[in-house]
């Protein structure tokens, strides 16, 4: 996940593995059918933040985790008014 000119966008990177049904995308400029674009997820988007956290609940390195956060800014004029959002998530990992 990257942002990029205010859109968060969502690239695949496929293992080279046997029988592997994903596929790698690459950048829309880039985009062929052998690599399909990569997909744009939000606009307006001011922040992405991604933390990591173990079972005590303390922030830590990926391979460490146990959870993720994510939290996206979103800000847009609407009406000649601003109108800003921050909405923030937490997953457990399966199997954990």
């Amino acid at each position: 996940y990257f942002v990029e000119n205010g859109s968060l966008f969502k690239r695949t990177l496929a293992a080279d593995a046997t029988n592997n049904s994903a596929t790698t995308s690459c950048p829309p400029n880039l985009a062929t059918t052998e690599c399909p674009a990569d997909k744009e997820l939000l606009k307006n988007v001011t922040s992405f933040d991604v933390k990591y956290f173990n079972e005590q609940n303390d922030e830590v390195i990926p391979t460490e985790a146990r959870s993720i956060e994510l939290t996206v800014g979103l800000a847009k004029n609407q009406y000649n008014q601003p109108v800003t959002a921050t909405y923030t998530t937490r997953m457990v990992f399966r199997n954990d």
